[in-house]
């Protein structure tokens, strides 16, 4: 018999976020958005009333700025609202500590995932905070 594999204590190697979107009266060919950013690694895409930003980033954003997101996870976006919110997310990873940029992916054979390794302690937030203006 197998022994059961340990329950990791961190989550998936990426930041993943989803929103009703809504783009009522707009022609059907502009219905669809994907935006990818190298620099970030980061990637968007809306069809329809469904919109998706991905980063590959360890989990960080997942981790310390989601919480700004809550408030619209039962909201449908508009897509320009929806391209803010994905200019936001995608601004925060401009700002973060040049240390968090820097995540090591694995695989874990046995428990068959992807392990990411980031290179700044658990329980410190990246994101510098002088970089953040409210107004």
């Amino acid at each position: 018999m197998t022994p059961p594999i340990p329950e990791f204590f961190y989550g998936a190697p990426y930041s993943l976020y989803r929103f009703k979107t809504d783009a009522p009266g707009y022609p059907r060919t502009e219905q669809f958005d994907f935006k990818g950013n190298l620099v970030i690694l980061g990637a968007t895409i809306r069809t329809g009333n469904f919109g998706a930003v991905c980063l590959f980033d360890g989990g960080l954003h997942r981790r310390f700025r989601s919480h700004w997101l809550d408030l619209l996870s039962d909201k449908t976006l508009h897509p320009h609202q929806f391209n803010e919110v994905v200019g936001r997310i995608f601004y925060d990873q401009t700002v973060v500590d040049e240390e968090a940029n820097k995540v090591s992916y694995y695989w874990n054979r046995r428990a068959n995932t992807v392990v990411a390794m980031t290179w700044t302690p658990r329980r410190y937030d990246p994101y510098r905070q002088e970089n953040y203006d409210v107004k």
